[in-house]
């Protein structure tokens, strides 16, 4: 397998599997599958920019908070909504390159970011 423990532990958190380790099997045969270092590497790309645009949500949530700046009004949310549906999209990519279904997105849902798949 290329994928280290930290690396699937990884994929396991950003899909939504690190609650059902009745998945735990599944995830790394489906991860073993993947021999080739290109596609290998677009998944490690994949994680590192999921967890920089949740870091970067992150930031701007802080910055909600400070509305207008010697006049000038700041907008924030259309720039969190932007970077949420980056991360969504990311996260699909992800689903796909590893054969697994995205069973949790934080960057769905109201305000809270919650949103839930449904299991089959």
């Amino acid at each position: 397998m290329l994928f280290s423990p930290e690396e699937v532990s990884r994929i396991r958190l950003l899909l939504g599997y690190e609650e059902f380790p009745k998945y735990e099997q599944d995830i790394n045969i489906a991860l073993e599958k993947i021999k080739d270092e290109i596609r290998y590497d677009r998944v490690i790309a994949l994680v590192d920019t999921i967890e920089e645009i949740d870091g970067k949500i992150q930031q701007y949530v802080e910055k909600l908070y400070v509305v207008e700046v010697e006049g000038i009004k700041l907008q924030y949310q259309s720039i969190i909504d932007g970077l949420k549906r980056e991360g969504t999209r990311r996260l699909k990519e992800l689903a796909h390159q590893t054969a697994l279904d995205v069973r949790y997105n934080p960057f769905k849902g109201g305000g809270q970011g919650f949103s839930f798949v449904s299991f089959p």
